[in-house]
């Protein structure tokens, strides 16, 4: 029996893919579009500065694009971001590429949202980004993005950089766009931009050196895995996004704990709607399970293709995730259940995005899995510290592992997979936003983990 899924929404997705419509001239059809709080955020501000975007069914939304319209000093057009940061980062540089002023107004002091790399960025094209002192909104004062050569730091958020490649086709003159910062952080939303932008028909070339003084070579964008500050150069024309029918990609973000449980279960698991080609940084997951042992298939369903994934005995893995550290905790719950002893490294994360090694590490401790950590780097002792044969199923009866309630979407259900090996898993059945976050997550993990 096998066991199938439709593979939801990518919000990360949809979020670039509204604001390439936006800046496209014309209509647009999106479809497999997320409606999560971030998305929300994303449309009620587009609207708010003359984009016209309507919903026409679950996950269907038609934009007529624009440039942004902005209001005066003394009368800005206000965009309320709310909680959404993705939002603000993302939207602020399409907004510079407008004309007038804008208040961006989120939930929390605009303080708490560090955006100096995107200020200084917009500055360098004529643009004034400025936080509002002592309050929770920043102004904007938008004159066009004139390009030319940008350095934009790292530091703060990649996610800045996005923004200013999504906006970069509407400059007045070419842009190249230099890393810079002393962070090295992952590729993975960069090249997930980029691949928005050449499906609206944006042309770009990405070049990188090997040193500060080095020439610059083109660059294989869609294999590249770190952003390093001094050796990145992205460029971007003026240029035209062309309108018309896409299809959003689905979430492989949503979708890990379904794969992993194709591997650990009894029966397989298929998840419908998965790009083979995406960029998502969680869809390196797959290259893990192969690696492990599992078995894997894709073939088409309709126009859509499904990947599918077999059970499977494991064998331990040795692998250096500090390009995609969405995926570490999974990984650490695979090489729980697998034979051997397994490294998980992440040495190159900046301190502040260590916490996946913690959260992988929290993950084992409520399983009771032996493991070390030390160095950015996390060793998993599979199959109960070597305490079973090989080749034996991981036995965790009469453990209990429990479900804490705010627990993230993704931990809970990674959590859930440790009922494959006989864990008593006590949910908290009052998460009701956590569930909704990642749709029916309670029913779908509970089906797929019984027996």
């Amino acid at each position: 029996m096998t066991y199938e899924m439709q593979a939801l929404p990518s919000s990360t997705v949809s979020l670039r893919m509204l604001l390439a419509a936006a800046c496209a001239e014309g209509e647009s059809v999106l479809e497999n579009i997320s409606d999560a709080a971030d998305v929300s955020s994303l449309v009620a501000c587009l609207r708010s500065v003359g984009v016209s975007a309507e919903w026409e069914g679950a996950g269907i939304i038609r934009v007529k694009g624009c440039r942004a319209q902005g209001g005066t000093s003394g009368a800005p057009v206000e965009c309320g971001y709310g909680r959404s940061a993705d939002t603000f980062r993302l939207l602020s540089p399409m907004l510079a590429a407008g004309k007038g002023t804008f208040r961006l107004i989120g939930a929390s002091a605009a303080e708490e949202l560090p955006a100096d790399s995107l200020a200084d960025a917009l500055s360098q094209q004529g643009s004034l980004l400025s936080a509002d002192g002592g309050s929770n909104g920043f102004s904007l004062s938008a004159a066009g993005l004139s390009g030319g050569d940008v350095a934009v730091s790292i530091e703060q958020s990649s996610q800045y950089v996005s923004g200013l490649l999504l906006a970069a086709p509407l400059a007045q003159n070419q842009t190249s766009l230099f890393l810079s910062g002393q962070v090295v952080t992952t590729w993975a939303y960069i090249g997930l931009t980029l691949q928005i932008m050449k499906t609206f028909g944006v042309r770009f070339d990405i070049c990188t050196r090997t040193g500060p003084s080095g020439g610059w070579w083109p660059a294989d964008w869609g294999k590249m895995r770190e952003a390093v500050p001094g050796l990145v150069r992205l460029r971007v024309r003026p240029s035209e996004y062309k309108a018309g029918r896409y299809r959003a990609e689905g979430s492989w973000a949503s979708s890990v704990f379904s794969l992993l449980a194709g591997a650990l279960g009894r029966e397989s698991v298929s998840v419908i709607g998965l790009r083979k080609d995406s960029v998502q940084p969680e869809a390196y997951i797959l290259k893990l399970l192969r690696d492990m042992g599992a078995r894997i298939e894709w073939e088409r369903r309709g126009s859509e293709l499904a990947v599918t994934v077999h059970p499977a005995d494991l064998h331990s893995l040795n692998a250096d995730l500090s390009f995609c550290p969405e995926i570490v905790p999974a990984a650490a719950v695979l090489a729980a259940f697998a034979d051997g002893e397994s490294t998980i490294g992440a040495a190159s994360l900046a301190e502040g995005e260590a916490a996946p090694l913690a959260r992988a590490a929290k993950l084992l401790d409520s399983a009771g899995i032996t493991y070390a950590m030390e160095d950015g780097k996390l060793t998993v002792f599979g199959k109960s510290g070597g305490e079973q044969e090989e080749g034996e199923r991981l036995n965790l009866s009469g453990r209990e592992v429990r479900i804490a309630p705010g627990e993230t979407p993704q931990a809970a259900a990674l959590s859930a997979l440790f009922s494959f090996a006989g864990a008593d898993v006590v949910w908290s059945e009052d998460d009701a936003e956590g569930n909704a976050a990642f749709g029916d997550l309670t029913g779908t993990v509970r089906r797929l983990c019984s027996d």
